[in-house]
């Protein structure tokens, strides 16, 4: 399904979930006064939601690769959706005419909508292709970058498997697809599909740029069923040696060993060499996070930062647009940081640089690349306000 339909699928099951919140609220006895009140809050909501749905990525959504980790990030949209909703009409009428119940109601019913539509279509695909797909756990993080190679079930089989066996040792950084670019920007397994097979070295250097050095490729695709250009893009990386190419489907012996004949010996496989702490450290780290405190200290920031970014709208609007009138789309970066215990997370900034590459994809170097708004923006420290 295409992105465009699904935000329409998305705002219409939100739309259904709020006018059956107000049915419910009012248990099952609806006047016309309380429709004639609810009409302003209904077309908020649902203006709010196209405009979140689609800021937050969830319409590049593929619904039958969707997991755990993308159903927890559907409720905290809802929440985010409901929030917005009622800065809006509370400025506009002061919430005249909704009841303070209807907001709860509201997010569980729209939590649940949407939900399930992803999980009745995950259901109806796996039936109809006549597989059953394993939930994913939570995403890996770590130190050693992996980039698969293929979007298949063998993908999730390996993506499983990094998570429930090397989770603190491994980071997937993205999935470069054998299907057409249609898929590119989407998410699957919880993770970003960045493009396809033919535009593997352009992946690899948009990555760099943003500071992430891929260090494995883990090829999950058929190689039979792949294009000769696709081959030769991988066979290429092979033959470079700064990156390990693996076969995932060599590694459990299920195909036989293909090997272009002139190219470096393959690094097999190995989960354990991969390992950034000592087992101490990992234990002790596993222990610090399950301490109350962490829960307690999360929810208070969030509630903090939601805050903040309600009040900080307005200048996030306004520098965002100059941003991309003078610098380009996308308006913002993101760089992997070192965080607490050396675990690692994801900061976004507003861009301050020119695109990394020229048209005919060479690198810029980064002198070349700065603009007068963006020095601007450094130097008052704007860029850092997402």
């Amino acid at each position: 399904m295409r992105p465009k339909f699904l935000i329409l699928v998305d705002v219409v099951l939100i739309a259904a979930a709020t006018v059956l919140a107000l049915v419910l609220r009012s248990n099952f006895d609806v006047s016309a006064e309380q429709v004639g009140a609810f009409l302003p809050y209904l077309t908020v909501t649902t203006l709010t939601s196209a405009v979140v749905i689609y800021c937050s990525g969830m319409d590049r959504q593929i619904w039958r690769f969707t997991m755990l980790p993308d159903y927890l990030r559907l409720a905290n949209l809802c929440i985010a959706i409901v929030v917005c909703t009622l800065v809006a009409v509370f400025a506009y009428n002061r919430m005249d005419g909704v009841a303070r119940a209807l907001p709860i109601i509201q997010i569980i019913l729209m939590s649940v909508a949407l939900i399930s539509a992803r999980v009745l279509y995950r259901v109806h695909r796996a039936r109809r292709t006549g597989r059953n797909r394993v939930d994913a756990v939570a995403p890996v993080s770590g130190e050693s970058c992996v980039l698969i190679v293929g979007l298949n079930p063998v993908t999730e089989l390996f993506v499983n498997c990094a998570r429930l066996y090397a989770s603190k040792r491994i980071a997937i950084c993205g999935i470069v697809s054998e299907r057409p670019s249609a898929t590119a920007g989407r998410a699957a397994f919880g993770l970003p599909v960045l493009g396809e097979i033919a535009k593997l070295s352009e992946v690899l250097s948009t990555l760099e740029v943003h500071g992430t050095n891929v260090l494995r490729l883990v090829v999950t695709a058929d190689l039979d069923l792949l294009s000769p250009s696709q081959r030769l893009c991988i066979t290429a990386l092979e033959r470079r040696g700064d990156i390990a190419v693996e076969y995932f489907a060599e590694q459990l012996d299920f195909v036989e060993r293909r090997r272009p004949t002139d190219t470096a010996l393959i690094v097999p496989f190995k989960l354990a060499d991969t390992a950034s702490f000592d087992a101490a450290s990992l234990d002790g780290v596993t222990a610090a996070s399950r301490r109350l405190f962490w829960p307690m200290k999360r929810g208070f920031d969030a509630a903090v930062a939601a805050l903040i970014l309600t009040l900080l709208a307005a200048p996030l609007l306004i520098v965002g647009l100059l941003a991309l009138v003078a610098i380009g789309a996308p308006v913002l970066f993101w760089q992997y940081r070192p965080g607490l215990y050396g675990l690692r997370f994801k900061v976004y900034k507003f861009r301050t640089m020119l695109g990394a590459h020229d048209k005919a994809g060479v690198r810029i170097p980064d002198g070349e690349r700065r603009s007068g708004l963006g020095s601007i923006m450094r130097v008052i420290r704007v860029d850092e306000l997402p």
